[in-house]
Parts: structure tokens; C-alpha cells; sequence
């Protein structure tokens, strides 16, 4: 069953689909930010999106941008745009890297800004590294933002996820130990960071955040704008907010997200729609308070991740686990495992869905998956029929814990100069 779209974002759909009409100016390229790794070397990179471009019909659809690979100290393990719903003008980017085992662990993090709006594909110097900050230091636990302040209580701090507030004034970052060191008794953490003096405290409560990344909805003023993450309530999970302004956060009034709270693997957006994907399907609340519901919807068995539209004019979800890739063509769509309708054999290690162009993009080792989000697959007959399969030898991605690590968004290209 479909739910309604809202009114802004009808006006918002019809914008989009009259953009895809002719009645406008053709659409600039698609540029994709990506996680990738050469030589042993981390780094960030550009692929162009060659689809409704003047490229050859013979060239590959997806094509690194010659000149965009920029280096990081580490793998890049998460990333978020600021003012993603409008300019998408800079990234963020969280890199880990982790060195030996157990209690001997030590963990380093940075974090990078980079300036994503703009670009020329042909001469990608606006793609420019502006910050590099660090979180931790492994070798020097009381350094960098997090590491000088130290969790509550002591213990390892692992930055896992990273969302920015519209503006990158604030950021909350997920600190889990158990991805560094998966057998730890740590807990995870929210911290609030604040960029213009790199001050950061963690948020409360205790020891019962749920280690799944945080939402930051970019409402378009600050008295508006919330984030929010998952803490354990009993066997549920209940849903803080976090106020930016006021640099605090406090449960959610209203009913609690019909998750159980061990169950929870990962959290998307989807509009309005805060939805949990967990080992037993699909669980979601409405921030708006229109409504709630606790039915789940069936999902992959063993499912990693999902990746939503965050502004909610497309409704489909993209999940995957270590082997399938999955279609979900709203919150109560299921998918079946191994079913040939709604999954397809693919290992992604990033995902990332286009609202303005209907594509969600998955990256894995040595080759990309793009999916058409234009026809439902009620319409299409089978997932297999909405996806394109490309192989991209550009595309080497490091490996920690024997999974896969990249990262992936987009953004348009700069406006080609006038012909002369």
C-alpha cells in the first residue's frame, strides 16, 4: 500500500517531474562522492554519472573524474552533505582506522570538510579538502575534539557515523566500540560537536543509546531543525531529539518506535517517516505525529543496511546483507529473501538514493549497481529489471573485519562554460 505524499512534497514531486518533461534545460551531470582506496592509500573520489551527457555511446556510464582523487588519513567510513535537500555545497567525512586487537586496541578518527558544490568534471579543482580535524588519536588518548573530553565513565571511543546539522554549525557523531572491537563490553554513544570552536559532549542518557546511526532532519530554520537518535526503552526504542540551539536532547513525546531494541541494525529517513530497519523487517514512526504504526514489514534476513530518500518524495527503500540487495516500494512493501521480484545478488558496501533523478546508487568491490526508483516494481515485474550492473575498476574499496568499507552521496556538476 502507498501512503499519500504531503502537500509540500507533491509540489516538490511535480517540480521534479516536470524538470524530467523537456520543458527545461537539460539536467547537469550527476557526480558521485565515493570511498575508495589505491595502493593502500585511502582516499575520496569523484565518479560521473555519463547518463544524459554528450559522452560517446560506447563509454561507460559510470567514469572516474580524472584528477578528483583526494587523500585521507584513513578510510572513509561515513559521510553526510550539508544542506542536502538544496545546495549540498560541503561534505563531511568520518575516517577510522583501527590498530591491533582486544583491550591493546587504539583507534584514530578524523574528520574532513570538503567543498562538493560546483564542480567541473573537467577540471575538478573546486573539489577541495577545507578542514581536517581530529576525533581521536589512538597513540594519544587524551587528544583530538573527542579524545580531550573522554567518555563518561572512560572506555574506548570508536566514531562510527557522522550527520550534520543544514548549516555544518553542529554534528552528531556515533561512537560504537564494537566496531572497532567487536567483543568489547563498551556502549554507544552520541556525541554533539560544535564546528565553530570544535567543543563536542556526549548527549545522555547512560549507557542505553542504541548503535545505529543518528537523523538530522535539516529543517530549513534553526529554531526547526532537529536531530534525533535510539535509545533502549524496556525491550523497545524510544526516540530522542536533539535540540541544536539549545545543544541538548530529550525523549521524544509520544508513542515509542515499535522496534525491539535488540533487534535494530540500522536508521533511515524517509520523509517524516523515522524508520528502524531490524533483524525482523521494517519499523517506523511518524516524526509529523499523523500517524504510527507497530507493523513490521518483512526484509531481508540478515540485513546490514537501508538507505531511504530522506526528503520523502520518492518512498522506496534499498536494503542489503552481505550477499542480496533489496526493493522496498514503500515502509509496507516487503521484500522476500531470494525472491526474484524484489531481490537481486549484489555486495554493497554503500548505497545512496537520488530523489531529483529516481536512481539509487550501490557501490561494490570493483563494480557499481544503479537502480531505477522511476517504475515501481509492481510495474517493472522484478527487481532484476530495474537495476544496471557496471563494472568499475576504479572502484578498489578497503576491507576492515572482513566487510567491505566505503562511502557514497552526490552532487550536481558546475554549469558547462558558454561555448565560445
Amino acid at each position: 500500500m502507498r501512503r499519500p505524499l504531503p502537500p509540500l512534497l507533491l509540489l516538490l514531486a511535480a517540480a521534479f517531474l516536470s524538470a524530467c518533461s523537456g520543458t527545461q534545460e537539460p539536467s547537469l551531470p550527476t557526480l558521485l562522492l565515493v570511498g575508495v582506496e589505491r595502493a593502500g592509500q585511502a582516499q575520496l573520489a569523484l565518479l560521473e554519472d555519463l547518463r544524459d551527457t554528450d559522452a560517446p555511446p560506447t563509454a561507460p556510464r559510470l567514469q572516474l573524474v580524472e584528477g578528483s582523487a583526494r587523500d585521507l588519513r584513513a578510510p572513509a567510513v561515513s559521510l553526510d552533505l550539508t544542506d542536502r535537500n538544496v545546495s549540498r555545497d560541503t561534505a563531511w567525512v568520518l575516517t577510522r582506522s583501527v590498530s591491533g586487537s582486544g583491550a591493546a586496541a587504539q583507534v584514530t578518527s578524523y574528520l574532513y570538510r570538503f567543498a562538493v558544490s560546483q564542480i567541473d568534471p573537467r577540471a575538478p579543482s573546486a573539489f577541495r579538502q577545507l578542514e581536517e580535524v581530529l576525533l581521536v588519536d589512538g597513540s594519544d588518548p587524551g587528544a583530538g575534539v573527542l579524545g580531550a573530553v573522554g567518555r563518561e565513565g572512560g572506555g574506548l571511543i570508536c566514531p562510527r557515523e557522522v550527520r550534520s546539522s543544514r548549516t555544518g554549525a553542529y554534528l552528531l557523531v556515533l561512537d560504537d566500540p564494537r566496531a572497532c572491537v567487536p567483543d568489547t563490553a563498551g556502549f554507544a554513544a552520541v556525541w554533539l560537536v560544535r564546528t565553530s570552536d570544535w567543543t563536542a559532549r556526549q548527549l545522555e542518557p547512560g549507557n542505553d543509546v542504541l548503535a545505529v546511526p543518528p537523523h538530522t532532519d535539516q529543517a530549513p530554520t534553526a529554531e526547526a531543525e532537529r536531530g534525533y537518535f535510539l535509545v533502549g526503552a524496556g525491550s523497545e526504542s524510544q526516540v530522542y531529539a536533539v535540540d541544536f540551539e539549545e545543544e541538548r536532547a530529550d525523549p521524544l513525546t509520544g508513542p515509542l518506535l515499535p522496534a525491539d531494541r535488540d533487534l535494530v541494525v540500522d536508521l533511515a529517513a524517509n520523509g517524516s517517516l523515522l524508520v528502524a530497519l531490524t533483524e525482523d523487517g521494517l519499523a517506523w514512526l511518524d516524526l509529523a505525529g499523523v500517524e504510527q504504526t507497530g507493523a513490521r514489514t518483512r526484509s531481508l534476513d540478515a540485513p546490514r543496511r537501508v538507505v531511504a530518500d530522506q526528503f520523502g518524495v520518492l518512498r522506496q527503500l534499498i536494503v542489503w546483507d552481505d550477499l542480496l540487495v533489496g526493493l522496498h516500494d514503500d515502509v509496507e512493501d516487503e521484500v522476500v529473501p531470494g525472491s526474484d521480484r524484489d531481490t537481486y545478488r549484489f555486495t554493497a558496501a554503500a548505497g545512496v538514493i537520488d530523489a531529483e533523478r529516481s536512481w539509487g546508487y550501490l557501490v561494490g568491490q570493483g563494480e557499481a549497481l544503479i537502480v531505477d526508483l522511476l517504475t515501481s516494481l509492481g510495474e517493472a515485474g522484478s527487481l532484476r529489471d530495474n537495476v544496471a550492473r557496471l563494472s568499475v575498476p576504479e572502484l578498489e574499496l578497503p576491507s576492515a573485519g572482513g566487510r567491505l568499507l566505503s562511502v557514497i552521496s552526490w552532487v550536481r556538476s558546475a554549469e558547462p562554460p558558454p561555448a565560445p
